[in-house]
């Protein structure tokens, strides 16, 4: 792995590279510069060996592949990356030029320059050559690879922040070359080296590492001079500043000085990342030191700096290999390292770690190891003692290779192919009759070396299955060597990970796991732990009184049951942790593996007992070897973990082995008796037994209820199996249930009139009544009649509305009837039991508790409010309801069927709950965690069925047509109970929903069928829609939504339905076409119609000063900017009378608004500036309205009869007026092209049905008023927008004079009109330290010393705009700074804080990690700061007293920002406000119809010519265009020539009745 600036890369063993973190510059290399959470695949082709980092600048990254290539991606900046330029990169990219050819060992990425040695040790630098850190003599920057000629044999090169140190091949040597500030060259001296320089303080010790950081150098040094004995290594450090090491923050060293806290540890790695270090011991054991504000030293905080080496925490029982240090993060893994000799243990003698010193040791050994029986020697030796001493020497050779290899932690790989080879000859020497000394040193060798020579995983499974016998007559005595074998084996497979692996739970070293292979072995160890019991057994039982049994020469018993116990462990846990997934091939294949070997786990178990038990018998004397052999055999530990685990694990995996346990029962049980009623030895010996016997009755009896199948439910069970299982049932009951009873019917006689629900109770009477429950508190008693007394002053019904309107949810007063009303009070009460709350509780729980109480009050609330509309929506006719029933129904039945469904609702509810109020047993306590089920399960309770079936008739037209207007603002209130769950439900209650949708519309268009009853011209419902219309306010919406359901109808059954049906539904849709177009022509006439059809009917907010049709209007000019834009030319139209007095009206309405308030309001007939922002604002709701509503008709023109009635005189009329937008005078024509390219389309949907035979005239009409259409387009609108720019040019510079000279007019002036204003902005007090929060926007420094407050709004995206309000503040002491921060906040001091942007009063200077050397202005009490804060550009602007923000930071590094105000002095009493936060220039969403980036004039003229173009297409209108076309042009006759220079022109006469000319026009 790498650690580099801020990202991470891993070089895996296949030698493909994967990257995360950081992506800016394309440092990751995956082709773009975004953030990686997650590794993701770097495409880089060949195989990479290693992979180098920066630690600074901005990122950039080398690597080295498997073929000596180099390859570099990131930042390109002063030709660090090597490709001859300067340019980015996000793909890797070779790097050619001098290294082209050559093979790369090497490779360094420092801060801005790079550097690589090659295999032939020459080393070659690139990038920014300033200080000479290139090493060719200069300060020059080079951009392609260039080779350092004063150095040869190079080994290793480490690139640092302005300086490079390079080594030898032999360690020998270290030069240092660049910037020598703070002595990081380590020559004594703070000069600058232009070329390499030796560091002579390592002159005699072997250097093995060298690190270059940003103001220092390590070097990692072995202290044994040649031939001795090697110690530990030793860490030397040279420079500056927090990495040294030393101790001190005044310690700088000129040259190499030993880390003193180090020298006694056995270090083998070190890393030098930014600002930390990171140092590995042969121990696994990490250290750490230098900057932890990021926690990048693991010492558990967050405390910097560290001046000495310290501990990581968290990483004592992991076998750490290799760590790397980035910028502010550390890595450490296991892998040992493949790209370096391992150093940390270097030995005399040792050669090198690799398969040709290996290969010449077996051959040596191969040679020399015959011919010992005989008295001559084999040459050269000269006696058989000097045999012997070097075939002992050899051997000794080979052991310290081994141990060298395996310590410095490399795996088998070192050792190629000679592991088969060295293993096979050893064995083999262990057989043969060597002399003591060689047998031992062959034994050592063998014992040591073990990990390394094994063979591979599924070898060694079949070796040992070789190895072991197969039957209890099969036993052959194996020879020393194959003994020496086995045991190796069966303590290798003893290691978890290897037993992981053999099951195929871990890592197989590259093999495949084979369920097969691991089941023979599973049976082969099996089979050899029952041979060795009943070999045992038979021995103990022949052997003399006293006598001890005979054992086997060697016993691999212990080994065996440790194996098998391992294997079934394993396979224990993972059927246990994945039974969750029963499905899954792993689980299935585990499974089974599992049952074949219990199924003869518990027979050889059985037989086991059986004999002990039979032994025991006959002779009581032998239970102490009786016992020790059973503790080792299948009945033993084995049987005891195996029947306990079984426990835990589902029934129908322990009914298959019923058959198994229930043969072993009588055997354990026998035994179990035998040792606890006859025999002499203590019970405690053989309680293990005792409790298999326990576990095995246990595993039976699952097995045998799991197997037993009882009656069905009775359908009483079935109907009330939910309810008894509820949480909300399970504490009883208050009183007795026959009392209940009876107190509960006398509640609900008092509550009811008729058998529904009243709201006009009599007090007097509830207080007798409610005097009679003897089990209620007063408390109770009392909060159950302020619910039916309407007692609003309580403090819980209080809250309760104070959260309805703060949501948005309060209904107006006479929306909702009183009986909904009590039922909602009922309902508070009943949920305030039932959570654990008293009026104690109520007042001292947290908001967001109590918020999920009332949340879900009015989800019943708005429940209850959609039925009792759709009932009063409904028109009553009187006439009966269609039946399906028998004429045998009785008329109860059918009165019951007519009767409203609202009032039993609510009965119903309420019954339920004055039940769980009065009978049920609520919690002691408020339990936040359970607030939420709590409250769920009483929804499910007192709704019954109900609150699943019904869905209202709001959430019906809003939820599933998606129907809702366009609203004025963002809704205030979420939309949580119909979308939301339809989203995340199920399929099955999707198909559902889906299904009633279609009964629905069955339903509707039945209902129009049926009342198109004998004459009747149209169906009731639809003048009730229609009187409807004409209100204002939600009913009227509610009724416009409902028609559009009713023309979507109409459209699909056109037709079929009745003619004056369709005619009716059409009709209401053009008059709300015609009424949205009225008011876009006069808004300030029609503000109220396009509340109506554009709004929900929101109600203003509380405390707000304007009238209602100024709030509306507010409302629709806030919702402007976020909803509907105007186009490119947004003051442009076309007039067929060829006027544009209307761009002069916009100039004139542009003048005005940069007038300052004063000049607007005093002497001037013009509307002030924000009644005219106002007008316009709602217009462009209204235009947004229209157009959505022509997309709808669009949809619904899809039938041909729909199509007909819309060609009538007053629909196309209509269609052509939003189209040209002839206006009357002091009118406002349509400025958003949207609604008029719509209206266009329609038109060429519409008019090729108008049957043009039958009114020929008015089709003739209806082209020349198109191609008067057209002709606007062409001529009208390209001199308009030339006045247009230059009134737009006018204003830009009266408002630039304006600024100048009214300060306090530009900030309201110059407020966008784009910008959408954020309400509930403000501090939020859990985000305070030292300071409280007064009204919500006003922070005030506390007690304590520094403090800091943290805005509510959370800023991930866009750009935001606020003003912090310097309150109090002490003059000429000031301690206060704004900006922004992010969480969490680990500095606070403005001096140092890198989790903090901020802005200083008293000097202006500006902080962030430091004093950056930019200021602003200082401010103190009085002034206001105007912050920007634009997450796209990622910067923060800061403007005094509305002055232009100047740009304080760029290049914010952070996700997301809060507001935030530091108080940094110790006098408590400052006070900063935050008000008037808006989201600047927020984007909208582009949408049907509307064009993306081109003229309006281009726009509407192509428009119109391709509706020209589909009426000449269509035969009855190809003479009415050619007409138009032929007038046209005979008006310009005198314009064309009359014939060319040969005088053979033909006669082009054009006259409009020539049939001839009409046929030419229309070819052409």
């Amino acid at each position: 792995m790498e650690a580099g600036q801020y990202c991470s890369f891993t070089v895996h063993a296949d030698g493909t590279v994967s990257a995360c973190g950081k992506g800016s510059y394309g440092r990751l290399g995956l082709g773009d510069s975004a953030n990686q959470p997650l590794p993701r695949r770097v495409s880089l082709d060949p195989p990479c060996r290693a992979v180098a980092s920066s630690k600074g600048s901005d990122g950039h990254t080398l690597a080295v592949a498997t073929d000596g290539r180099v390859y570099s991606w990131g930042d390109g900046d002063y030709g660090k990356l090597g490709h001859g330029n300067t340019v980015t990169q996000k793909y890797p990219r070779r790097v050619d030029g001098p290294l082209a050819g050559k093979t790369v060992t090497t490779v360094s990425a420092g801060y801005r320059h790079s550097a690589c040695v090659t295999a032939d040790g020459r080393l070659y630098t690139w990038g920014e050559g300033e200080h000479g850190r290139l090493g060719h003599g200069d300060n020059n920057s080079r951009n392609v690879p260039t080779l350092v000629s004063e150095l040869s044999a190079v080994g290793q090169v480490d690139c640092g922040s302005a300086h490079t140190l390079a080594v030898s091949a032999d360690g020998r040597t270290v030069w240092s070359f660049g910037s020598g500030d703070n002595g990081r060259l380590g020559h004594g001296d703070l000069a600058r080296q232009f070329r390499p320089k030796v560091i002579e303080a390592f002159s005699g010790l072997t250097v093995v590492k060298v690190a270059a950081g940003n103001q220092c150098s390590l070097a990692l040094t072995s202290q044994a001079a040649p031939g001795e004995e090697a110690g530990p290594l030793r860490l030397w450090s040279w420079g500056g500043g927090v990495c040294l090491g030393q101790g001190s923050p005044d310690v700088a060293c000129l040259r190499p000085a030993l880390v003193e806290v180090l020298a006694e540890l056995r270090v083998t790695d070190v890393s030098l990342g930014d600002s930390h270090c990171l140092a590995l011991t042969q121990d696994h054991e990490v250290f750490a030191w230098g900057n932890n504000s990021m926690g990048q030293c693991g010492l558990g905080h967050t405390n910097t700096p560290v001046w000495r080496p310290r501990k990581v925490l968290g990483l004592e029982e992991v076998a750490v290999r290799q760590v790397s240090a980035g910028t502010s993060h550390s890595c450490a893994w296991t892998a040992p390292p493949r790209d370096r000799q391992a150093y940390a243990l270097s030995r005399p003698y040792c050669v090198s770690l690799d398969e040709t010193t290996l290969g010449l040791m077996h051959s040596l050994l191969e040679r020399y190891c015959t011919g010992l029986e005989s008295d001559r020697p084999p040459l050269p030796f000269g006696s058989q003692q000097l045999h012997l001493q070097f075939l002992q020497a050899l051997l000794g050779l080979l052991r310290t290779h081994l141990s060298l290899a395996i310590r410095s932690g490399l795996d088998a790989g070192v050792t190629g192919g000679q592991a088969r080879s060295l293993r096979t000859l050893l064995f083999r020497l262990i057989d043969t009759s060597l002399p003591s000394c060689l047998q031992t040193a062959v034994l050592e060798a063998l014992k040591i070396g073990a990990p390394l020579l094994l063979p591979p995983l599924r070898e060694r499974m079949e070796i040992l299955h070789s190895l072991l016998p197969q039957g209890p007559d099969c036993a052959s005595r194996l020879s020393d060597g194959q003994e020496l074998q086995l045991s190796m084996i069966l303590t290798s497979l003893e290691e978890h990970t290897q037993v992981a692996a053999l099951l195929g739970y871990g890592p197989a070293h590259g093999t495949a796991a084979d369920p097969a292979v691991a089941l023979l072995l599973m049976k082969t160890l099996l089979r050899n732990v029952g041979f060795d019991t009943e070999r045992r057994l038979v021995s103990v039982e022949r052997s003399a009184p006293g006598e001890a049994a005979a054992e086997a020469p060697t016993d691999h018993s212990p080994h065996l049951c440790a194996l098998l116990m391992s294997l079934q462990s394993h396979l224990l846990a993972f059927c246990y942790t994945a039974s969750c997934n029963v499905d899954s091939a792993e689980y299935k294949s585990s499974l089974g593996l599992l049952q074949s070997h219990l199924s003869l786990l518990f027979p050889l178990a059985r037989e086991a007992a059986t004999h002990a038990l039979a032994v025991l018998a006959l002779r009581p004397s032998l239970t102490t070897p009786v016992r020790e052999v059973l503790l080792l055999s299948s009945c033993g530990a084995m049987l005891s973990k195996v029947v306990h685990a079984l426990l835990l694990l589902p029934v129908s995996l322990i009914c298959s082995l019923l058959g198994h346990l229930t043969a072993l029962l009588p055997s354990i049980d026998g035994l179990v008796r035998l040792t606890t009623e006859q025999l002499a030895d203590p019970a405690e010996q053989w309680q293990w037994l005792s409790d298999a016997e326990q576990a095995c009755a246990l595993l039976v009896g699952r097995c045998v209820g799991g197997l037993l199948a009882g009656p069905p439910p009775l359908p009483e069970e079935a109907e009330t199996a939910r309810w008894l299982a509820s949480p909300l049932l399970a504490r009883g009951m208050e009183a007795d249930g026959e009392l209940i009873g009876v107190r509960l019917s006398d509640l609900l006689t008092c509550l009811t009139r008729d058998g529904q629900l009243t709201a006009e109770v009599s007090l007097t009477r509830l207080n007798r009544l409610l005097d009679t429950v003897a089990w209620w508190s007063d408390a109770q008693r009392l909060g159950l009649a302020a619910a039916v007394g309407f007692d609003k002053q309580e403090y819980v019904y209080e809250e309760l509305y104070e959260y309805g309107v703060s949501e948005g949810l309060e209904p107006a007063p006479d929306e909702l009837p009183r009986q909904a009303e009590l039922v909602c009070r009922l309902l508070l009460v009943t949920l305030l039991k039932h959570t654990g709350c008293d009026a104690a509780t109520v007042q001292q729980a947290r908001r967001g508790d109590m918020d999920m109480i009332y949340e879900t009050v009015y989800r019943v609330r708005h429940e209850l409010l959609g039925q009792f509309t759709a009932e009063s929506a409904s028109p009553r006719t009187g006439r009966k309801r269609h039946r399906t029933r028998t004429v045998t129904d009785s008329d109860e039945d059918e009165r019951s069927a007519e009767q409203p469904r609202f009032p039993a609702v609510c009965t119903s509810v309420a019954r339920a709950c004055l039940f769980l109020c009065l009978a049920v047993v609520g919690p002691g306590k408020l339990d936040p965690d359970a607030l939420r089920d709590q409250c769920a399960e009483v929804l499910k309770f007192v709704c019954h069925d109900w609150a699943n079936r019904r869905l209202s008739y709001e959430q019906f037209v809003a939820g599933c047509f998606g129907l809702s207007a366009v609203s004025a603002e963002p809704p205030r209130s979420r939309v949580r109970f119909y979308t939301d769950d339809v989203a995340t439900s199920g399929c099955a209650l999707r198909q559902r929903i889906h299904t009633v949708l279609a009964d629905i519309y069955r339903l509707l268009v039945a209902g129009l069928f049926r009342h198109q009853d004998r004459g009747a011209a149209t169906c009731a419902v639809l003048p009730e829609v229609r009187y409807r219309l004409e209100l204002l306010g939600p009913l009227a919406a509610a009724s416009m939504r409902f028609l559009q359901v009713l023309a979507i109808i109409a459209g699909v059954y056109a037709e079929s339905l009745p003619a004056s049906t369709c005619d009716e539904i059409t009709e209401l849709l053009r008059r709300q076409l015609a009424r949205l177009l009225d008011a876009c022509s006069r808004p300030e006439l029609e503000s109220d119609v396009i509340t109506t059809l554009c709004d929900v009917g929101q109600q203003p907010a509380a405390g707000s000063e304007d009238t209602p049709q100024q709030g509306a209007a507010a409302k629709h000019a806030r919702a402007a900017a976020t909803s509907a834009s105007e186009s490119t030319l947004d003051s442009v139209t076309a007039s067929s009378n060829g006027e544009d007095s209307e761009l002069v009206t916009s100039a004139d309405e542009s003048e005005s608004a940069d007038q300052p308030p004063d000049a607007a309001g005093k002497g001037s007939s013009r509307p002030p500036v924000w009644q005219s922002r106002r007008l316009t604002s709602t217009a462009r709701a209204a235009e947004s309205s229209l157009g959505d509503l022509l997309v709808f008709v669009r949809h619904v023109a899809s039938t041909a009869s729909v199509r007909r009635r819309m060609t009538s005189h007053a629909w196309t009329g209509l269609l052509l007026r939003i189209c040209g937008q002839v206006p009357e005078p002091g009118t406002r024509r349509i400025q958003a092209l949207r609604p008029r390219l719509l209206a266009l389309q329609l038109l060429g949907t519409v008019l090729p049905s108008l049957d043009t035979k039958e009114d020929r005239a008015y089709a003739a009409q209806l082209a020349s008023e198109l191609f008067h259409q057209l002709s606007d387009s062409l001529w009208v609108i390209p001199r308009a927008v030339a006045r247009l720019v230059a009134a737009r040019r006018e204003r830009d510079l009266r408002r630039r004079l304006l600024r100048l000279s009214s300060p306090e007019w530009s900030v309201e002036a110059d407020a966008a009109e784009n910008s959408v204003p954020v309400h509930e902005a403000g501090f939020d007090s859990d985000r305070c330290l030292y300071c409280t929060v007064e009204n919500g926007q006003t922070l005030v420094h506390s007690q304590g010393g520094k403090g800091y407050g943290l805005g509510t709004t959370g800023i991930k995206s866009g750009c935001y705009q606020w003003k912090f309000l310097i309150v109090r503040e002490t003059r000429g002491n000031e301690g206060t700074c704004v900006g922004v921060a992010r969480v969490p906040i680990r500095d606070y001091s403005h001096r140092t804080t890198s989790d903090m942007w901020l802005y200083r009063a008293y000097s202006g200077n500006v902080y962030h990690g430091g004093e950056l050397a930019s200021s602003l202005p200082s401010f103190t009490q009085g002034d206001y700061i105007t912050c920007v804060l634009d997450m796209d550009s990622r910067s923060l602007s800061f403007g005094k007293n509305g002055d232009e923000p100047r740009v304080a930071f760029e290049d914010i590094d952070a996700a997301e920002l809060f507001p935030c105000v530091m108080f940094y002095s110790t006098n408590p009493g400052e006070k900063v406000k935050m008000t008037d936060m808006q989201l600047r220039g927020s984007p909208r969403d582009l949408l049907a119809g509307e064009p993306l980036c081109a003229p309006a004039a281009a726009v509407l003229l192509e428009a119109h010519v391709a509706l020209i173009r589909t009426l000449h297409s269509t035969p009855a209108w190809t003479e009415h265009v050619n007409k138009c076309l032929l007038r046209r042009l005979s008006r310009i006759k005198e314009l064309m020539p009359t014939a060319d220079k040969d005088g053979d022109s033909p006669d082009t006469t054009l006259h409009p009745d020539s049939p001839r000319d009409v046929v030419w026009l229309g070819e052409t």
